[in-house]
């Protein structure tokens, strides 16, 4: 739609998408694209500084059109276009304070809250041309729902008011969990993972882990692995949210790992760096570092058990180079973790395999070295084990915008 837009002046552009923003006939979404268009091109050629300046009396027009019971969902979609449109997340993130300072009313959230949603349910509905519209707002739902969590008890805001927003925009969310949309899923997995007064996380990421948690890990493992435009932002949702995965119900764990050695084996040669590109992104939280550990070791045996020796050899690299950063955090509690992934390399039955004999060999000097001095002893012994396992190439990590528009292609 770009080439439409005619330049415009830094004034012409703010005043342009303020006639539009206060238009009284852009109440509703879809009342004329002349408005749309309109406001798209005034938000384009705005400064920073004049976008700022709209969403500002985007907010307080909701607030005004709040007050006097009218509807919410026209003034949205402009905003929503715009930043969609220009990938905007600093727009985005000033447009979400504004609301959050433009009143203290945890009524006001939940109203915007509530338009957002529907927003989000007419545009996602659209297979044709507004799908980008739709994932835009429910981007600005989700943080809006993280930021008055953040908020709760702060700047005049009543706890319990955040609260009851906070459990509208989880409810909400739920209920769509059904949906088979891409950008729901997206939105829903990260808004529970970082909620931080959500009492109920670990039992709703397990039941929506069980809904669409292997459909939702194969895309993003088909999309790092086989999507040139979507990898890279496939990466960082992973390196951010596969411990979710890993830290789910036990059965539900197994069936993610399942889905992560199916790309082990249907990519052996580029699944190493992709595993020590997570490992050099995952959080350095102890029970992080020690999932990575332990599913490294499951992979690992795994390689092992189909004859895949060079693959095995080469995520044992990877898992070398991973209990390094496990010492950095706490040599003590390292020595716990080389029992559990010495247990994992055994199995059930002794293992044959020359690879895994050598690593157990390096671990069991590594848990005796460690008794006796607090010094660390690095896994040099393994001589057949290559430490040169470069990490995937990664871009930039995307913004939360930029990532939902590229994973809910």
């Amino acid at each position: 739609m770009s080439h439409h837009l005619r330049e415009l002046t830094p004034t012409q552009a703010i005043d342009a998408a303020l006639k539009e923003i206060n238009d009284v006939a852009a109440q509703q979404p879809h009342s004329s694209d002349t408005h749309k268009l309109n406001f798209l091109r005034g938000f384009k050629f705005s400064t920073p500084q004049s976008r700022e300046e709209i969403v500002k009396q985007a907010a307080m027009r909701l607030k005004h059109l709040y007050d006097e019971q009218k509807h919410l969902e026209g003034t949205i979609w402009l905003v929503a276009a715009g930043l969609a449109h220009e990938k905007d997340w600093d727009t985005s993130l000033s447009f979400l304070k504004a609301l959050l300072e433009v009143s203290r009313d945890a009524d006001f959230y939940r109203e915007i809250s509530m338009a957002m949603l529907h927003l989000s349910d007419i545009e996602l509905s659209d297979h044709k041309s507004k799908t980008s519209i739709g994932q835009a707002v429910l981007v600005l739902v989700t943080e809006f729902g993280l930021m008055v969590a953040e908020r709760a008890g702060q700047s005049g805001l009543d706890p319990h008011g955040a609260a009851r927003v906070v459990e509208y925009v989880t409810t909400s969310l739920l209920a769509r969990s059904n949906v088979n949309n891409n950008a729901i899923r997206v939105s829903l997995l990260h808004y529970l993972s970082k909620c931080p007064i959500n009492s109920n996380t670990t039992s709703q990421l397990n039941r929506i882990i069980s809904r669409f948690g292997q459909s939702l890990l194969d895309d993003l493992l088909s999309a790092f692995f086989e999507q040139k435009k979507r990898g890279n932002a496939a990466f960082f949702f992973l390196a951010d949210h596969l411990s979710t995965f890993f830290s789910a119900a036990p059965a539900l764990a197994e069936m993610s790992h399942s889905v992560l050695r199916h790309y082990m084996l249907k990519h052996p040669d580029e699944f190493p760096s992709f595993m020590a590109s997570y490992s050099d992104w995952v959080s350095r939280d102890h029970q992080c570092l020690s999932m990575t550990a332990q599913h490294l070791a499951l992979l690992i045996r795994a390689a092992a058990d189909v004859s895949q020796k060079q693959l095995a050899e080469n995520l044992c690299a990877v898992l070398q180079k991973h209990l390094k950063l496990f010492a950095e955090v706490s040599k003590e509690l390292l020595q716990d973790e080389l029992l559990h992934v010495e247990t994992i390399l055994r199995g059930q039955r002794p293992s044959k395999n020359v690879i895994i004999e050598d690593l157990l060999a390096s671990l069991q000097s590594l848990a005796s070295d460690g008794k006796k001095s607090t010094r660390v002893v690095p896994l040099v012994k393994m001589k057949k084990i290559k430490e040169n396992i470069k990490p995937a190439k990664v871009g930039m990590k995307p913004t939360p915008l930029e990532s939902m528009l590229a994973l809910a292609s």
